[in-house]
Parts: C-alpha cells; structure tokens; sequence
C-alpha cells in the first residue's frame, strides 16, 4: 500500500519509512550533482593555481601614468597629462620658411596643428617614415604641438622622484628637455617646457592658406 493509499484508507503515517524515502532521495540529488573524478580534479587544480598566483604588485608611491614612445631607437616618455592623443600622421604641409625642425602642419579632424621633430634637439638620430610612425599630440584646453615619434610603446609607470640625471650628450641641443632617467633607461621628457617654449612656435604669415 502507498503513502497515498494509507492516507485515504485513514492508516497512520509511517514516518520512519517517509524519512527513508526523503534521504534516498536527498542521496540521489547529491550523487547528481557530484561532478565526475577527472572534472573534480580540474576544479582543484585550477583553484591550486588561483591559490599559488603571486599578487599583483603594489604601485609604487608616487607613480606616474606616462605615455612612452621611441625616437632614433630611444625610449622617451611624457606625462599623460599633458599628451590629449596619438594618431596617425596625415600628410603634412610644409611650412616655408619655417624652421628644419618643423616637420610641417597637420590637419587633425580640421584643427592645424604644427609638427615638431625633436631628434635633433634630444640628439636621436633621424629615422625613417613608416606604418608604425605616430604623433603624439600635446596640449591642455586644445591641441598645441605634435611630435613626430618612430613608434608608440603605450603607457607606463615611472616616479618621478626615482628619475636619474640626464647622462651628458654632445649632440643634444636641448638638455632642458630631458627631466631624468629612470634605471631602465627611459627618459622623461619635460611636457610643459615643450609646450611654452617660443621656439617651438611657428609664425603665422609662414602658414599656408590650404591644409590637406
């Protein structure tokens, strides 16, 4: 006779044999859900490597965020706070006139804006135009400046207060440019003299009517 039979026919319950039922039943649900030998395995092996992973390294006091990029087969870097975008150079103008360190004028999304090669001033050799040329566009409220760069690394961390001097170079023209060294040997170039120098600055009777 079945629970249901006993009930109607007004039996008394048999409470041992309902828990019986009960905890077969729990057992089976619990056998289900078991996972097999080889995926148990992988779920102890993947949590013994979570487990076993080094943290993440702390930032160091004081980091900076910079954007690091190459000129001559050297690695220099800015501030991101002073660099508004990368891209890709378009074709430029040349300006008469202008300066040899003046590459030429861009037009960014229709904002003209001038083109510096520094090599010379840092004292990096001359390199080459190629798919992997970039500018680097500098400015605060606007875009101000961009420096011609063999290729951009991405971003990094440095401390300022950690920079080293400046080795001595015969061929740079402009050591106020460089802010320091760090023990990797990437050179933090500084952003706002770049910005305020006057020397970086064309005349405008030199601009031409038309940018392309």
């Amino acid at each position: 006779m079945t629970e249901g039979e006993r009930r109607r026919a007004g039996a008394p319950i048999d409470w041992k044999a309902l828990e019986d039922r009960l905890a077969r039943a729990a057992s089976a649900l619990g056998a289900g859900a078991r996972p097999s030998g080889d995926a148990a395995r992988a779920a102890l092996q993947a949590r013994a490597r979570a487990l076993a992973a080094p943290p993440p390294a702390p930032r160091p006091a004081g980091a900076r965020p910079v954007l690091a990029f190459r000129l001559g087969g050297e690695r220099y870097a800015l501030e991101t706070e002073v660099v508004r975008e990368v891209a890709r150079p378009p074709r430029l103008a040349r300006l008469p006139g202008a300066p040899a360190f003046v590459a030429g004028l861009a037009n960014l999304r229709g904002e003209l804006v001038d083109v510096i090669d520094v090599r010379e001033y840092l004292g990096a050799p001359p390199v080459p135009a190629d798919e992997r040329t970039r500018l680097v566009v500098l400015g605060a409220e606007r875009a101000e400046l961009a420096l011609l760069a063999d290729e951009v690394d991405g971003l990094d961390e440095l401390v300022p207060a950690d920079l080293l001097p400046a080795p001595a170079a015969p061929r740079r023209a402009r050591p106020e440019y460089v802010r320091g060294v760090t023990a990797a040997g990437l050179a933090l170039l500084d952003g706002p003299a770049l910005l305020r120098d006057p020397r970086l600055v064309v005349d405008a009777p030199s601009l031409p009517t038309e940018v392309t």
